[in-house]
């Protein structure tokens, strides 16, 4: 994930006059973060490589990486599905 740094819609809530994000402050859904295809493939291949892990751990551990496995996918379809080429934004 890439920061467009923006400070009006950050959700990191960087200071007044701030000309950079709060690092270690990225929330989810801030409207600054933009994600590349190469980005959408990586969550994918990591919720596969968690989904493995799952299936040999007991449970309610192995929920819950399923779960995260799950939220990671719904991540990158978002990305699919509001993706515009790099053409149209030039």
């Amino acid at each position: 994930m890439v920061c467009a740094f923006r400070r009006d819609n950050g959700l990191c809530e960087p200071d007044p006059g701030a000309t950079a994000p709060r690092q270690y402050d990225c929330c989810p859904g801030c409207g600054n973060t933009v994600r590349t295809d190469t980005h959408a493939r990586f969550l994918r291949e990591r919720a596969d490589e968690i989904d493995k892990l799952a299936a040999h751990t007991p449970e309610p551990i192995g929920k819950r990486l399923r779960t995260n496995a799950d939220q990671l996918r719904a991540t990158a379809d978002a990305h699919d599905a509001a993706a515009h080429p790099a053409e149209a934004l030039a």
